[in-house]
């Protein structure tokens, strides 16, 4: 299992803003994001994404529950 280092997360936020990129988040609670998924699968988002809520989006990654979840 990976785990995300402080100092990755860091890094990451220092591109975003070098590049004036806009950080989005949410917490998925019980989800493990470490394999890519084998079909499309869209979902809407919901509140926790502010302005975003409504709007379709991609799952890219398999979450628990899906076919290709591991």
């Amino acid at each position: 299992m990976s785990v995300v280092t402080r100092e990755s997360k860091r890094i990451g936020f220092v591109l975003a803003s070098l590049n004036d990129l806009e950080v989005l988040t949410a917490n998925v609670e019980g989800a493990y994001l470490n394999t890519p998924c084998a079909e499309k699968v869209y979902t809407i988002l919901g509140e926790e994404f502010g302005d975003y809520a409504g709007r379709k989006a991609i799952i890219v990654m398999a979450l628990y529950g899906l076919k290709s979840a591991g």
